[in-house]
């Protein structure tokens, strides 16, 4: 899609509806078919969780072609909004398990209720929890938990394979795809609304 037709979309669909059609049913233009069955398989044999294919859905610049915000970066130039998926894009992977969310959210309250003192901040974690979400970045790094830890060095290790010519891959968990829906039509939301002050 060119970046008039994307900005285009953006303005003229609901939110959700531009979600479930360009984000949640249609292909990736830079992550094939083959690639999303590594993924499966690799995360699967790690995790001991079998992840159907239709619980993997790339989002971001690999899917939209196009970062839509700008990216703030530590000690350097920040990135600009509607830049295009190039050679130094991450690869952003929504996870829709919600066996594998129970497994580690299980983790996770496990590692809680270990602790002396209730309720047990870790970072964010419970701020995104509620919206069905388990981001990464806020698990505590000290934490040992065995699927969640096995779940991202597998993702890692596809990081540094050459099926994805070492490009970064993260990983992000959501329960199901209502709230992966939800968090990605709020971010789309926000875009149009850049778009119609712009």
């Amino acid at each position: 899609m060119e970046i008039g037709q994307l900005k285009s979309e953006i303005l003229t669909q609901e939110p959700r509806d531009f979600v479930e059609k360009y984000i949640v049913q249609a292909e990736s233009t830079y992550i094939t078919e083959k690639q999303i069955r590594i993924i499966q398989d690799t995360v699967s044999k790690a995790t001991g969780i079998g992840i159907g294919f239709h619980e993997i859905a790339i989002v971001g610049s690999a899917k939209l072609g196009f970062g839509l915000f700008e990216k703030r970066r530590k000690e350097q130039a920040s990135l600009p909004a509607f830049r295009p998926f190039d050679g130094n894009s991450d690869i952003d992977i929504a996870f829709i398990s919600p066996l594998l969310f129970d497994v580690i959210w299980d983790e996770l309250a496990a590692y809680a209720i270990g602790k002396p003192w209730m309720p047990h901040r870790m970072h964010k974690l419970g701020d995104y929890l509620v919206y069905g979400w388990i981001r990464p970045d806020h698990v505590p790094r000290e934490a040992r938990l065995r699927t969640y830890d096995t779940w991202q060095d597998s993702i890692r290790g596809l990081t540094a394979s050459t099926h994805f010519d070492r490009r970064k891959l993260s990983g992000a968990l959501y329960r199901d795809l209502e709230f992966l829906i939800k968090y990605q039509a709020r971010g789309i939301a926000r875009c149009k609304a850049i778009l119609e002050s712009s």
